[in-house]
């Protein structure tokens, strides 16, 4: 087990691809913005999907739907291992219906998401 203990986090990290989509998922859904960007690739265009794209949504919502995207069930439609370094997760929440898709990419040995689709 890894920690990201020298950025201060104290989470855990990811050891494989499935588990880094699911800390990435887990995230995004209980507003946990600050574990979310620590487990993306770090480039401009992600940052600001998610930034504009799932954080801004988030935020603009009510107490009621961010608690029933939070206990909605998400539902795993596609995965997809390209290579031993990248794999593809396509996924619902029960709450608003609406497929996502992430690339989970090793870099420099630590699993990271790229935003492809989301909403």
């Amino acid at each position: 087990l890894v920690y990201s203990i020298s950025c201060g986090t104290g989470y855990e990290e990811p050891d494989s691809a499935i588990e880094a989509g699911r800390q990435f998922i887990h995230a995004i859904y209980n507003g946990n913005f600050k574990r979310a960007n620590q487990l993306i690739v770090l480039d401009d265009d992600n940052r600001q999907k998610l930034e504009n794209e799932v954080e801004k949504d988030f935020r603009s919502r009510n107490s009621f739907t961010k608690d029933s995207l939070s206990k909605a069930s998400i539902q795993i439609s596609r995965i997809t291992t390209i290579d031993s370094t990248t794999t593809v997760m396509a996924f619902t929440n029960a709450y608003h219906n609406s497929e996502a898709v992430l690339t989970v990419q090793k870099e420099n040995g630590l699993w990271r998401i790229r935003i492809e689709k989301i909403k």
